[in-house]
């Protein structure tokens, strides 16, 4: 039985994992043998987990008919769900139903939000009152996804990324670039913040477990010292009565390590005093450091989002009949920053697979990927049929696997 357990638990994490990379297919697979252990078991939360897993993956694949199948079984077993667990259904139904009957998804979305905040739950519903023609009410929900306490989703700056990624995509596929440019630069702001964050609460940290040393090593100097002050007036005692006595000089020895090692000691504790000093020093200098870095990412951010500005301008003289016939290298690069939030993995593939391409040349491969024709080409760029045709032989023989 509990080995049952272990393979059911097994199997549910990996149907997540593949889940969230978007390998839904592969997560069908592991939730289909999560859900075979489960009846085994006679579990009916495993069991309604496991119903759960598969028509969200089915819903992620656009199979409608199948996540629905799968949310019935689901609802059959309702009782055993989980707040957490009720959201991810009612969302599933929201995408189901949102084509059939929008009054009908808006409810179930609304319940999903209620009970616990998606960000995708929240891009579904945006959409929803887009394709009603209601952009104030779309506007609205992203204000609410963006108030909430964003700890009941993932911590701080992680949730307004995902909720801001979605808002970006939403605005691209609606036509909204000016909006869509301005979020990137947001979405850069966070993730800049996120890390510079991350890398202060990493010093933090290391001062607390340094300062928690030292102490627990000065405490222990000064029991330390305390024995020593207790063996070197025993030893002060038994020199006196050596003195008295006549001892051998054995005793006026122990009495000299007795005093070395308490000024040894001392010195010890110096040292340690200088060394949080010294710490507190970088800490105020990484501190320092990550404030120029947050000023820095922010000024980073405000030129890249002119550039892509500017580059979005250029393409959309393009689009209008313009050319680049007097286009400067910095305009070809401001072009392709634009194009590169069009579709950052062609862009990429430009990067990667071809040698040396010139931002030129890349204009040209985007065009072309981007479905313009010869004409279009030869009158964008501002040359005749045959100069193309050698462009598109030069592109080949840049290409690696060529």
């Amino acid at each position: 039985m509990e080995d049952d357990v272990l393979k059911y638990k097994i199997y549910e994490k990996m149907a997540l994992y593949n889940g969230n990379a978007g390998e839904h297919e592969i997560a069908i697979k592991y939730d289909r043998k999560a859900l075979k252990i489960a009846n085994e078991i006679r579990n009916n939360d495993y069991i309604t987990c496991a119903f759960l897993g598969l028509a969200t993956s089915y819903m992620w694949l656009g199979r409608l008919d199948s996540a629905r199948l799968y949310i019935g079984k689901c609802m059959e077993h309702m009782e055993y769900l989980r707040p957490q667990g009720f959201a991810y259904a009612y969302d599933v139904i929201g995408e189901v139903y949102k084509n059939e009957n929008k009054k009908y998804a808006e409810t179930y979305l609304k319940k999903a939000i209620e009970l616990y905040p998606l960000p995708w739950t929240y891009k579904k519903l945006a959409e929803l009152y887009l394709e009603k023609g209601d952009e104030d009410k779309a506007n609205e929900v992203w204000e609410k996804a963006l108030a909430f306490d964003a700890d009941k989703i993932v911590a701080g700056f992680e949730a307004k990324i995902n909720i801001y990624e979605a808002m970006r995509e939403q605005k691209r596929q609606y036509g909204r670039y000016a909006e869509a440019d301005s979020i990137a630069g947001l979405i850069i702001t966070l993730k800049d913040s996120m890390r510079a964050q991350q890398d202060g609460l990493a010093v933090r940290d290391m001062q607390m477990e340094y300062d928690e040393q030292m102490e627990d090593e000065a405490a222990e100097d000064v029991r330390t010292r305390l024995a020593w002050g207790l063996g070197a007036a025993v030893l002060l005692a038994l020199a006196a009565t050596a003195v008295y006595l006549r001892v051998h000089r054995r005793d006026r020895r122990l009495i000299s390590i007795g005093a070395e090692k308490t000024m040894e000691y001392e010195q010890r504790i110096t040292a340690l005093a200088d060394d949080k000093k010294e710490s507190e020093t970088k800490l105020r200098k990484a501190e320092t450091k990550m404030r120029k870095a947050e000023r820095e990412a922010q000024a980073r951010i405000t030129r890249q989002a002119e550039i892509i500005s500017a580059g979005r301008t250029l393409a959309q003289t393009l689009d209008g009949g313009g050319s680049t016939v007097r286009w400067s290298k910095d305009d070809y690069r401001k072009a392709m920053e634009f194009y590169r939030t069009v579709d950052g993995g062609f862009v990429a593939r430009l990067e990667t697979d071809y040698d040396g391409l010139s931002p030129r040349n890349m204009l040209f491969a985007t065009l072309r990927h981007l479905g313009k024709t010869d004409d279009d080409l030869m009158r964008a760029l501002g040359v005749s049929a045959s100069a193309l045709r050698v462009m598109k032989m030069r592109m080949e023989k840049k290409r690696k696997d060529a």
